[in-house]
């Protein structure tokens, strides 16, 4: 399968801190960016709580392994309308049938913003090249979004998207793992990042 081809074409060790050195640059980014909007925060999907320690959230999740302070799906979110000023949920919605209800919940139990990062089916694409989507997903994703896949869903919803950015690159080379690659390269082209993270608010009536 083509995700196997590109990972094989570097040693293992160069695969995984290539993959790690992503998730800590995607890590900090979200950081950077949830720090200014305002509080009080619930973080959907909080799995290891990194994030959402580093800005005091609720956190909430569905497996009790990660020890969040509420065990609900965000399908079903136990929160009242407009309970949270900012809600978050970093690669969640891909997990679950029904993307739509997802994020109409957190709009549900935000005050004003909502904040997400997807991942792209589009890495490992170049500009100027014929774009792919990947063959292969994460067994547990029901699918991965495209930059105008997802602001069409935030659209439909009724919401209105006041940032985006891309996070990380993928691109199954040895050389990709320069830091330029990783971090300037999805800044310019945001359509090819690892990762797509956006910010949007209720559209007011």
């Amino acid at each position: 399968m083509r995700e196997k081809l590109e990972v094989s074409l570097m040693p293992f060790p160069i695969v995984y801190a290539y993959y790690k050195n992503i998730e800590l640059i995607r890590v900090r980014h979200t950081i950077h960016y949830l720090k200014q909007c305002l509080p009080p925060f619930l973080d959907v999907g909080c799995g290891s709580r990194e994030i959402s320690k580093a800005v005091g959230a609720v956190t909430l999740d569905v497996h009790r392994k990660h020890r969040p302070d509420v065990v609900a799906s965000i399908l079903c979110l136990p929160f009242r309308d407009g309970c949270f000023e900012t809600v978050s949920a970093f690669e969640v919605i891909e997990h679950v049938e029904n993307d739509e209800l997802a994020l109409q919940e957190l709009k549900r139990v935000s005050r004003n913003r909502v904040v997400l990062s997807v991942p792209n089916a589009l890495r490992y694409n170049l500009p100027l090249f014929p774009l792919k989507r990947r063959l292969v997903m994460s067994p547990d994703h029901k699918r991965e979004y495209t930059l105008m896949e997802i602001l069409q869903l935030i659209s439909r919803v009724k919401m209105r998207t006041i940032l985006f950015k891309g996070v990380g690159y993928c691109l199954p080379l040895p050389f990709s793992s320069f830091h330029i690659g990783l971090e300037i390269f999805p800044m310019l082209f945001p359509k090819f990042a690892t990762y797509i993270y956006v910010e949007c608010t209720k559209v007011k009536s």
